[in-house]
């Protein structure tokens, strides 16, 4: 984290195409432009949260041996939905005929 230390003055951390990279604000003539700029840029703070969250809630079921079942109902999870979404905690409810 001390590559945090040398940002610029007045430079913003950003996300862009999943790297992180670095805006100058100061290559804006407008401030109004420039925080508009800034913002559009900002990492997502609560969508990290929310995706170390479901990490977690993973990891704890995998300790506890409930990784491959589904959380409300017990069923095994699809093995193609686990596999291509690892986070997945239900099956998809299905839909109630017409």
């Amino acid at each position: 984290m001390t590559w945090l230390l040398r940002l610029p003055l007045g430079a913003h951390l950003t996300h862009s195409d999943n790297l992180p990279t670095v805006t100058d604000s100061n290559q804006f003539s407008d401030p109004a432009t420039a925080h508009e700029a800034a913002r559009a840029e900002l990492i997502d703070l609560e969508a990290i949260h929310r995706d170390l969250e479901d990490v977690e809630a993973a990891l704890a079921r995998l300790d506890a041996g409930t990784y491959w079942t589904d959380e409300v109902t017990g069923d095994l999870l699809d093995e193609h939905r686990l596999s291509t979404h690892p986070l997945v905690r239900r099956n998809p409810v299905p839909e109630a005929p017409q």
